[in-house]
């Protein structure tokens, strides 16, 4: 198959048999009886007159001068499919090839590499040209010319012995080729049984079925016999056509050596043998691994998702209540999504196969991202950059959108596809929606699966029988900031009781940390995630109640190694009437507060005495902020992180149910859409004015309520239940804010018996 005296002259000394071909397809016997050194003339002569193409035949071939052949051939003509691929065979005589230039243009798919000719010779080149094959991503395979009259085990243990000594047949190395085009004075029977003590071996040892390369007229004229068509054949015949001579002994070719004199870059010593494949680079990865172009039987493709654990930290860091099994992150933390798409063995390659994937934002944004393949390994744990990377319909490696689609190209039997997502936690999440996610599913697989364009999209073609679909969820906590929304009793966001205290847990009622106190020194511990930065953040807001008159609640904070002490704390008065209240509290008034904060602890009862009932003291939210940062209730809830889309609320609360109260409680930049709020009477006018003339507002001793922050005072302010109308007023309650209010309530009703009687267009 490559330039020298193997094979590669087509001009012999002498021709054992040759066919005039009269047409396409068609053939002609003859009976010739001449001298065989009068022959090469001959043939030229009457090839030239009939126009005919033929098959290489090797000058080991020629018999000596005065034998005569009786001819009587027939042979038939093959044409290519529609899709073919090319490839190329190479030698020691193509010299020292450069890899990276044939890879490059893209034309050549596969290359078949000799390592022998029969017990006598090895190729000098074949370890080079073996390992740079796998290197530049050129599928490969292994053939050795045949000594058709030497010993026959002997040379495959040969052949196994040059592949073996660099590692071996891998999974998705091409089938054996063993090259039979010589006779070397053996019979036909012998032939054949040397061909089949040569297969039977190879195959044995690699668990792969042998391709047969031969010339059609060679194979006819001195073995003639069908005893291998069971296996492929691998035609040789030189001509510009698109179709290829083949031997009786088999229905068609699926490889054909169609020219020896190409040039290709990277080959500056002599011409070099292009071949085409009977099929697509999908079906030639399904040959290399099955045997066979369609696969290896039933369809069998798993998509998975994961997230890795951060280096040191448990996956599921808060293991109970509504996030036990979730992923969790704290906010500011990087780590991986993971997307597994593994070919089970069973289904054949695809071109072309596409999934989709989706990362939630805002709470994660991604980063970068890998696409890995485990092959040659196929281990499910060796995996290397594919070159899936390179493509240009793929997004960037760096900075890639958080929803889109990545092209896997072909996935071979057994192979696994990995593609890493390198994830930055962004947002507090917990409770804020149904845990954020990593999705990801099969958009595209070539004749089987598709066109599934998002996660919910019905599937046009689905050969699998299910969805291929995935997702892991996470959690994220934040390091400063509690909001106390999960829906679970034991949600308390890794807080923990420090002592004094019977039970703390989540009063779902009202989405709130309820602590129960069981002395009159009641004490719960912040998660051991817990950072702060005091140069930064140095504002507390804090929205709480106490049950059973007013207390004087105190915090604590500590830094890594170091014990709580009264120095480091501040205290703040709770008023005990049930209701919730509001407060902003400047701690960096204290001198301790410095450095990075990685504890705090909540005195909820401080100072008692404990007289047993009521004991509940609740924190609806807590977080710290820079004291730069203004917190504005722009929707006069008197809460920042209630149910409102200011201060990114939008974020945590994105399905509640939109109600008549004036605040945009769905969080969609409309308030009380969808005629939520109806008309009012005369007697719901007149109700509304009697809340809010009955409606109070508690100020700082000093009088100045929420102007007291400005003074270096604490701020505090009297709200209502949620979801109704808890707007305050800014500045000392008196005789004119009543007038206001109740002028208001008049004007309402005034405006709305004047409505009834039509007086308003």
């Amino acid at each position: 198959m490559t330039k020298g005296f193997d094979h590669d002259s087509i001009w012999t000394d002498s021709w054992p048999s040759f066919v005039l071909l009269l047409e396409r397809g068609a053939s002609m016997k003859l009976n010739v009886s001449l001298a065989a050194k009068s022959l090469p003339s001959l043939a030229l002569a009457l090839l030239a007159f009939a126009g005919c193409e033929f098959d290489r035949m090797d000058s080991s071939d020629a018999t000596d001068g005065g034998s005569f052949w009786t001819l009587e051939q027939s042979v038939h003509s093959v044409c290519a499919p529609p899709v073919v691929i090319e490839g190329m065979d190479v030698s020691v005589y193509q010299g020292n090839i450069n890899w990276d230039a044939i890879k490059a243009p893209g034309r050549i798919k596969f290359a078949y590499i000799r390592n022998s000719h029969g017990l006598g010779t090895t190729d000098t080149q074949f370890a080079r040209n073996w390992a740079e094959a796998k290197r530049v991503g050129i599928p490969r395979g292994a053939y050795q010319y045949f000594d058709a009259s030497g010993n026959a085990l002997a040379q495959a243990q040969r052949y196994m012995d040059l592949v073996d000594a660099q590692g071996g047949y891998e999974a998705d190395d091409l089938p054996p080729m063993i090259d039979v085009e010589s006779t070397g004075g053996a019979s036909a029977a012998t032939i054949v049984a040397n061909v089949r003590t040569w297969i039977d071996y190879v195959e044995g040892q690699t668990n792969k079925r042998p391709i047969i390369y031969t010339g059609s007229y060679f194979w006819d004229s001195n073995v003639g016999s069908t005893a291998f068509s069971d296996y492929f054949l691998w035609t040789a015949h030189y001509t510009s056509g698109n179709c290829g001579l083949t031997s009786d002994a088999w229905e068609k070719w699926l490889i054909w050596q169609y020219t020896s004199s190409e040039t290709l870059p990277g080959i500056t010593v002599n011409t070099v043998d292009i071949d085409r494949f009977a099929g697509t680079e999908a079906e030639l990865l399904n040959w290399a691994h099955c045997g066979e172009l369609t696969g290896c039987g039933e369809t069998s493709v798993q998509i998975a998702t994961n997230w890795e654990p951060v280096s040191g930290q448990q996956a599921d860091l808060v293991g109970v209540g509504s996030s036990a099994g979730i992923f969790d992150l704290i906010v500011g933390q990087r780590t991986e999504g993971r997307i597994v798409v593994r070919n089970g063995n069973q289904r054949p390659a695809t071109d072309d196969m596409v999934i989709g994937y989706w990362l939630e934002e805002p709470f994660v944004d991604a980063f970068t991202y890998t696409i890995e393949t485990d092959r040659p390994a196929f281990d499910g744990v060796s995996f290397v950059r594919s070159d899936q990377m390179d493509r240009s319909d793929n997004p960037p490696s760096g900075a890639p959108p958080n929803q889109g689609f990545l092209h896997l190209g072909s996935v071979v039997p057994g192979e696994s596809i990995r593609v890493r997502f390198t994830v930055d936690a962004q947002l507090y999440s917990f409770g804020a929606s149904d845990h954020p996610d990593l999705r990801a599913w099969v958009k595209h697989i070539a004749d089987y699966y598709g066109e599934q364009d998002a996660w919910d999209d019905p599937v046009e073609s689905n050969g699998a029988g299910t969805l291929l679909r995935a997702y892991s969820q996470l959690d994220i906590f934040a390091p400063d900031e509690w909001q106390f929304n999960g829906g679970d009793y034991d949600d308390v966001e890794g807080w923990s009781i420090g002592a004094g205290v019977s039970d703390l847990a989540i009063n779902t009622v009202d989405d709130a940390l309820a602590i129960k106190a069981s002395s009159d020194d009641p004490q719960v511990l912040s998660p051991p995630w817990t950072r702060i930065d005091a140069a930064t953040q140095s504002k507390l807001v804090i929205r709480h109640r106490q049950h059973g008159g007013p207390r004087t609640v105190q915090l604590f904070w500590a830094q890594d190694g170091e014990a709580f002490s009264e120095s480091r704390s501040i205290q703040f008065d709770s008023i005990g009437d049930t209701n919730y209240e509001r407060l902003e509290l400047d701690l960096s008034q204290n001198p301790e507060w410095t450095g990075v904060v990685t504890s705090l602890r909540l005195d909820s009862w401080n100072g008692g005495p404990f007289t047993g009932a009521p004991a509940w003291y609740d924190v609806d939210y807590l977080e710290l902020v820079s004291v730069e940062t203004p917190i504005i209730d722009e929707d006069g809830d008197g809460a920042t992180s209630d149910v409102d889309c200011d201060d990114q609320d939008g974020a945590r609360y994105p399905s509640a149910e939109e109600v008549c109260d004036g605040i945009d409680n769905d969080c969609d930049e409309v308030v009380d859409e969808d005629n939520v709020c109806s008309p009012p009477d005369e007697e719901v006018a007149e109700e509304l004015s009697e809340e809010l003339l009955e409606d109070t507002w508690e100020t700082t001793d000093d009088g100045m309520g929420l102007d007291a922050l400005d003074s270096g005072e604490v701020d505090r302010q009297r709200v209502s239940p949620r979801g109704s109308c808890d707007c305050s007023l800014s500045g000392p309650r008196s005789d004119s804010a009543t007038g206001l209010v109740l002028g208001l309530g008049l004007s309402l009703l005034f405006v709305l018996r004047r409505r009834r009687r039509g007086s308003l267009s």
